[in-house]
């Protein structure tokens, strides 16, 4: 019997991390996200995963850069509003989840390192990690200043609490 498990926002975090060359590592994230796991057991060995970000809810503390990558020159957000993960291989197998990341409305491949707790009959904890070529989806932004130049690789993380739903 299948059961459906909810991604709790209010205890979950979504971030990235890429290098640049006149700061050194950059953070960010983003504070809207959603998404839900049909699972047959508690381990999520069998289940589907759906998982949505809200590009628009970028945060990386500094304003004059979250407008510059929520322009054109990068996520195009008013064109390609969210960043969509869904699960190709039914769930979790020797602790990767492998699926189709669509950002910018290019998908390919990609498989993510997950690490699931049981918190309990009702909750887990699953982290989720993956390195992304930004310029494989689209992302291909160069600052014309080449002593600030941005790394090619991403790497997203995400820290995802999930509910089991009581229905």
């Amino acid at each position: 019997m299948s059961t459906k498990w909810t991604i709790d926002k209010t205890k979950s975090t979504v971030f990235f991390t890429i290098e640049s060359a006149a700061i050194g590592e950059v953070k960010g994230h983003f504070t809207n996200f959603h998404g839900d796991i049909v699972a047959e057991d508690q381990q999520f060995n069998r289940a589907d995963f759906t998982f949505a970000i809200e590009v628009n809810s970028l945060v990386t503390g500094i304003e004059e850069r979250d407008q510059h990558l929520l322009s054109e020159d990068f996520f195009d957000v008013k064109n390609f509003p969210q960043i969509i993960f869904i699960s190709e291989r039914e769930g979790i197998e020797s602790n990767e989840l492998m699926g189709k990341l669509e950002i910018k409305g290019v998908k390919k491949d990609t498989t993510f390192v997950t690490n699931l707790e049981e918190l309990d009959d009702a909750h887990n904890l699953l982290k989720l990690q993956c390195e992304v070529n930004r310029k494989e989806f689209g992302l291909t932004w160069e600052n014309p200043d080449t002593t600030n130049s941005i790394a090619e690789s991403v790497l997203l993380t995400a820290e995802l609490h999930c509910i089991k739903n009581s229905d």
